[in-house]
């Protein structure tokens, strides 16, 4: 399973071409795919990127939902229908289409943000703001990470993100 981290700061041309950071390259092309799949984050203004093998098991976890699931339907609008494979240039760039980069506010630098099994690109600026409400917020609940744990399991009182329930 591919992981990726760290943060990565790359240039953007002036014809929407960034180059993907040289660790993400081989995990990106190891399902035989030389390239990314990117679609707009529902979240977050960033675009999503990950495997063509993830994004296959993010339409084989949507299956889950009914055919006429209004809840399936909006997922599967909101990442498969906007989802594209995005191949790797001789240079080991990707481009960019000006409707990922508008969502995402990226004009001359991207920050590739790396999420484990996935990760983001970011306009860096709003990437710090993101980052450091999520610290924030983190050290406030008290966060911790499941190591050594069944990540789904939770002990009596806490909540999902770690910390104690008050009560």
């Amino acid at each position: 399973m591919p992981v990726f981290m760290g943060q990565h700061e790359n240039k953007i041309d002036r014809k929407g071409r960034v180059s993907v950071p040289a660790p993400y390259r081989p995990l990106l092309s190891a399902d035989g795919f030389t390239g990314m799949v990117a679609f707009k984050s529902l979240k977050d203004e960033c675009v999503e990127g990950c495997t063509l093998a993830r994004i296959e098991q993010l339409a084989e976890e949507l299956e889950s939902f009914g055919m006429y699931d209004e809840a399936g339907d909006d997922l599967a609008y909101t990442t498969l229908a906007d989802a594209r494979q995005l191949g790797f240039d001789s240079e080991g760039r990707v481009l960019l289409s000006a409707d990922l980069r508008a969502h995402a506010g990226l004009t001359e630098k991207a920050l590739f943000v790396g999420r484990g099994k996935t990760f983001q690109i970011w306009e860096p600026e709003r990437f710090r703001e993101r980052y450091q409400l999520a610290r924030d917020r983190a050290r406030r609940a008290g966060a911790t990470l499941p190591i050594g744990r069944n990540p789904g399991s939770r002990t009596p009182g806490s909540r999902p993100g770690g910390g104690r329930e008050e009560g």
